[in-house]
Order: structure tokens, then sequence, then C-alpha cells
């Protein structure tokens, strides 16, 4: 079970990159559009995108950053807990 502990690991480390880097963007995006199209090789001088639009892209990146933070605290696998002695009433 240790290489699902890695590898869950891994997961939410990428994920938590891949998500802060995307809210970095989305908010970017939402404060000045024509700088994110700019960086738009296939068409830098083309409309930028709507705000409906950067806000979903960025929702979603919270989501994926949110996804990476369970992984890395709480998608730990949980061990079986003992169970509790019988308690004899008096």
């Amino acid at each position: 079970m240790i290489w699902l502990r890695i590898a869950l690991r891994l997961f939410g480390l990428v994920a938590l990159l891949l998500g802060a880097g995307g809210v970095l963007t989305g908010v970017w995006a939402l404060l000045e559009p024509v700088g994110v199209q700019l960086t738009n090789d296939a068409d830098p001088l083309g409309t930028p995108p709507g705000t409906g639009e950067s806000l979903a892209r960025l929702a979603l990146c919270i989501a994926l950053l949110g996804l990476g933070v369970w992984a890395l605290l709480w998608g730990r696998p949980r061990r079986a807990r003992e169970p509790e002695p019988p308690t004899n009433p008096s």
C-alpha cells in the first residue's frame, strides 16, 4: 500500500501546482483580459476571453487546487481502528 500513498501524494502535488498556476492566470485574466490574450500565439490581436469564460476557468482551477490540497492533507488511507472493549454496566 506504500505505492498508493506515493501515487496519491504525487497526484496531489501535481494538482496543487497546476491549480495554483491556473488560479494566478485566472485572476490575471479577470484583471487584464487583453494581456492574457496577447500570450495566445495563434491569435495575439484577437478578442480577449469574456468575463464568464474567465470565471469558469478560475472556478475549475480553484477546484483543482482544492483537490490537490485534499490529496496531500486528507486523502491518506485510514488505518482500521481497534474496537473499543464493551463496558459492564454496574
